[in-house]
């Protein structure tokens, strides 16, 4: 491809396309920060809570001690080891 043909290709180029583009990218860009702000008041506020890793993300960790049967102990133990 010539110089001249890109120059003749960029002429021809719809600048819509390009403002399309601009406004995707911020779109975007605001849909990350949302998300990400919405993790973070979800879920950040509780890092000065102590607890099982996980818990805050998920309930997998109580799923685990009701299907254990042995539930009341593991409650008896994380209230030891995090309560006051």
């Amino acid at each position: 491809m010539r110089a001249s043909d890109r120059v003749t290709m960029a002429a021809h180029f719809p600048r819509n396309i390009v403002i399309f583009e601009f406004v995707n990218l911020g779109l975007g860009f605001l849909a990350l920060y949302v998300v990400a702000r919405l993790l973070t008041t979800r879920y950040l506020h509780l890092r000065g809570i102590p607890g099982p890793r996980w818990a805050p993300f998920t309930r997998l960790w109580l799923l685990k001690s009701l299907a254990s049967e042995d539930s009341a102990n593991t409650y008896v133990q994380v209230n030891r080891k995090y309560g006051k």
